[in-house]
């Protein structure tokens, strides 16, 4: 068997975050996170000024935020699916056991931290920590790794 290399990238979930039809009605109770920097001005005397000069959000944008939310998890849901698939193909054709799987993102996201409603182009850790899984022969499952290195 030769070596291969495939490469899928799904446009979800980024806007529209478009979802299958199988998933519009899934996550229905679900709201974006408030984290501690959801919707604050504390800290931000040292952003740029087009940060700390922020409103805060009103109601009306925390609805969008949570609806928004919601249509990323229904986007996100085809993308599950799209590897389950993945993976099962690698199984049936007996390649699953000697093949490395790895999974990431291009980045991370706000919403509502800082007084920002969704976006991703600030240096801040909501924008630039995205996910790594990585699965494979040598590779125990559930191995987490805290550092790079």
């Amino acid at each position: 068997q030769r070596p291969f290399v495939a490469y899928l990238g799904p446009h979800a979930p980024h806007y529209s975050a478009d979802s299958p039809p199988w998933a519009r009605d899934l996550f229905s109770d679900l709201t974006a996170p408030r984290t501690p920097a959801f919707n604050t001005s504390e800290g931000q005397v040292d952003k740029t000024q087009h940060v700390a000069q922020n409103p805060p959000l009103d109601a009306e944008a925390g609805r969008w935020i949570d609806t928004h939310f919601r249509d990323r998890w229904r986007a996100i849901a085809g993308v599950d699916d799209m590897i389950g698939l993945l993976l099962d193909k690698l199984d049936e054709l007996g390649v699953l056991d000697n093949t490395y799987v790895f999974f990431s993102s291009d980045h991370g996201y706000k919403l509502g931290e800082w007084r920002i409603g969704c976006s991703k182009q600030h240096p801040y850790e909501t924008d630039v920590h995205i996910p790594f899984f990585a699965r494979g022969p040598g590779i125990a499952p559930g191995t987490r790794l805290t550092a790079l290195g």
